[in-house]
Order: C-alpha cells, then structure tokens, then sequence
C-alpha cells in the first residue's frame, strides 16, 4: 500500500511490480487509487538525463516538437497552428486565441514554440523547463523569454504573479502532482487560472494499467475523477475543455480510439548506448496504410472525427482547467 500523489489516500492496491521503465533494464511499481482513480508511480527523483536525451536528438514520440518549433517561425498564426496539430493545444487556443493582453507562464516550455505563439498575440509570455538543452534552443530561436528551472525554484524567486499558467503535456511527468498544482496556485494572479492538458486516463479500456509513457517519464495517469478529487483537496474551482468542437488536423479520433482498444501502443526504451530502441505492434505495415488512407486524407479524417464526436466518447486529452475557488462554489466537472 502507498499514499496516492493525487488525493492523498491510502486507499491504494498495487496493479503492476516491476512494470518495465523507460529505461532498458529498469522496472516501476504502479499503484491504483480506490479514492481518485488514478494511476500512479511513487515519488521518484526526476532524472535529468532523460530530459536531455529527449531534447537532444530525434527521440521517438517527442520528435513532432522540433518540427513544431521550426513551423510556428513562419507560420502566420503559430496559436492556431498548434491547437489544429495536436489537440494537447486546443485549450490554451481556446482560452487565450482571442484574449486581451496578459501575464503567462507556461511550465515545461520545452524549445520554447508555444510561449513564442503567445507572444505573437501579444501576451506577456514567459517559459521555464527543466531541460538546459530545450532552454537553450528556445532562448536561440526565440530571444530571452525562458528560464531554465522546476516550478518550485522558479517560485521562489519569480518577479510577479501570472493572470494564466500553461502546463501542456506536464503534469503526467511530475512526482507529486499535488505539490505542483501548490505551488502553480501560488504564482496565480486573484483571478487566474491554471490551464493543463494530459492523456486522459478514461480514454482507455477498463482494467489497462498503464497506457501512456513508461515511468519514470511520466508518472501518473489522470482521468477525471483524479481531477476532481485533486480540485477538491485544493479548494479550486475545476471545468474541463470539451474537446467536441475540435477537429484536429493530424489525428484521426475514431481510428485513434479503435486502435486504442488493444495492444497496439508503441514502447520506448532507451538502450545503454543513449540511443532509443523503439517496441512496436507486429501491425507495422498495416499502420502505415492506415495513416494513408484515413489520417492523410482530409475529407476521410474529418468525416470519422465528426462520427466519433457524434458518439460521445471519452476523447484522448484531458484539459482541466483549475482556478482558485470562489467563496461558496465548489468545482465542476462539466
């Protein structure tokens, strides 16, 4: 039994031991939350090597970035761009695409393309990863608006407070979830809010235990019960992105979800050497004709997209959006 880093409980059981880790040769306890419904690993230090060997080369999985950072230089709307590429951009789209103005801090910046996007809109933007060599790309491509450091010590010394933070794809790589959004919450202007998006745990079959990147890269698997709860024990109010209205430029939803149902998920293990040896499904071939015919064909994509929309399925992102509670109201889950 372990205290989940969601909720807090000990209402916990052990799901999988020595589930094979992001790293050749390593292996994770994970944990289910009776409480929250999360799924989680327990708190292990971050290690930064995998950051840097992430950023550092054409990795698997997280190569799209640096084809999205050189994109929105010429791009004449960087925002929308992002938001109609992948849907983990969709919620900052929505939220700030048409804004006034503000003060932004968006944790785990990576190169840095997203706070560049913001910036175009004429947002205060600024960005801050745990990563030197994503830092160092950013601040490279897009001038001196990031800051290499964790939440935490960026806390301590950060020189105002923020109308919205931006946590694209973070929270799921984060030990202690709870103490992020603590410390997120105390960087919040009165009114601000907290805009995150991560792999929605509820998205996949019941009784999956871990489809989402191996540990320690990501650590925990949230759905929206897990927010909900995690909302709750803040004292923050809680809505989520309805993800109905977005039709996606490179996904197909409703192959997506298909394929989802069964074992077809790649895996990433990287080999002593540092480089990356990547596990895929036997169905190689047959994958890529799929992605011929109906991810690359537009009016094929936009079709399935419309009928999976229409069925009302769980869609693949989650975005919460969290802002400190007021008096009286307690969180939603619309």
């Amino acid at each position: 039994m372990d205290k989940c880093t969601i909720c807090g409980s000990f209402d916990t059981r052990l799901c999988s031991a020595k589930y094979p880790g992001y790293v050749e040769g390593t292996a994770f306890d994970i944990y289910s939350c009776n409480q929250c419904a999360a799924h989680f690993v327990p708190p292990h230090d971050a290690d930064e090597k995998i950051y840097e060997m992430i950023y550092g080369g054409d990795t698997p999985g997280y190569d799209r970035y640096r084809v999205y950072a050189d994109k929105v230089k010429s791009h004449p709307f960087p925002l929308k761009y992002l938001s109609d590429t992948e849907a983990s951009y969709f919620p900052v789209y929505q939220c700030l695409g048409d804004s006034a103005p503000c003060n932004i801090l968006e944790v785990g910046c990576g190169y840095g393309y997203l706070t560049f996007a913001l910036r175009s809109l004429g947002h205060n933007a600024w960005g801050i990863d745990v990563s030197r060599k994503a830092i160092r790309f950013a601040r490279e491509n897009f001038g001196d608006y990031y800051e290499w450091a964790d939440i935490q010590s960026f806390k301590s010394r950060a020189p105002q407070q923020f109308d919205f933070i931006v946590a694209i794809e973070v929270i799921e790589h984060v030990p202690e979830p709870g103490a992020f959004i603590d410390h997120c919450r105390g960087l919040l202007a009165e009114n601000g809010l907290i805009i995150i998006s991560t792999p929605n745990k509820d998205f996949a079959s019941r009784g999956v235990i871990w489809q989402t990147d191996p540990p320690p890269v990501h650590m925990v698997w949230l759905g929206h019960k897990s927010f909900v709860s995690l909302a709750n024990n803040k004292d923050m109010g809680l809505t989520f992105i309805d993800y109905k209205t977005h039709y996606p430029s490179r996904e197909n939803k409703l192959i997506t979800y298909m394929m989802s149902r069964g074992k077809f998920s790649p895996r990433l293990s990287v080999v002593s050497n540092g480089g990356v040896a990547v596990k895929r499904w036997t169905g190689r071939p047959i994958a890529r004709l799929i992605k011929s015919f109906f991810v690359d064909l537009p009016p094929v994509r936009y079709l399935f997209n419309f009928i999976f929309n229409l069925l009302g399925k769980e869609q693949r992102v989650l975005s919460p959006i969290l802002t400190k509670r007021k008096e009286g109201k307690g969180p939603e889950a619309g």
